[in-house]
């Protein structure tokens, strides 16, 4: 097994591991949901607090310590991180419950890849359109997700 991996990620969620540092839920389109420790996250200086922000779509090192089972984030180079996206309230909400659906559903169960691309596109689309068009956006991924699980009705 390989314990220095680079991949690419979606940022789905963080939460506080101590005083300073981040745990970061990331969706990979070869592993599917990973949860990660940034070291130092919550601290000022670092370089990964910012990187690893949520809907952040990112080039990730990880090393995997196979004796605690867990992944630390090393580096991370981020290529979209949607600021239109984020000042929005509404496209805020949405961005959120498409993220929330993936990490309920445990990624689509085994097409990642698939699961990646819709989400990577949803996130754009969200990020370029006007914020009337969320609605229908939303309910698009979703349909498209059903799909993606089959489970449309």
């Amino acid at each position: 097994m390989k314990r220095n991996l680079r991949t690419q990620a979606i940022v789905l969620k963080n939460y506080r591991i101590g005083e300073i540092h981040k745990g970061v839920v990331l969706f990979t389109p070869e592993s599917g949901i990973v949860h990660a420790i940034a070291h130092g996250g919550y601290r000022g200086k670092s370089r990964l607090s910012s990187r690893t922000n949520v809907f952040n779509v990112l080039t990730v090192y990880l090393y995997f310590d196979p004796v605690k089972n867990t992944y630390k984030i090393t580096d991370a180079e981020c290529h979209s991180y949607f600021e239109d996206l984020k000042r929005d309230l509404k496209k805020v909400f949405n961005a959120y419950l498409a993220c929330e659906i993936i990490l309920k559903s445990y990624g689509a169960g085994d097409d990642f890849r698939q699961a990646y691309n819709l989400l990577s596109v949803f996130l754009n689309n969200l990020d370029t359109g006007e914020s009337g068009s969320t609605e229908l956006g939303i309910i698009q991924f979703i349909w498209r997700y059903l799909t993606l699980l089959g489970v449309k009705p």
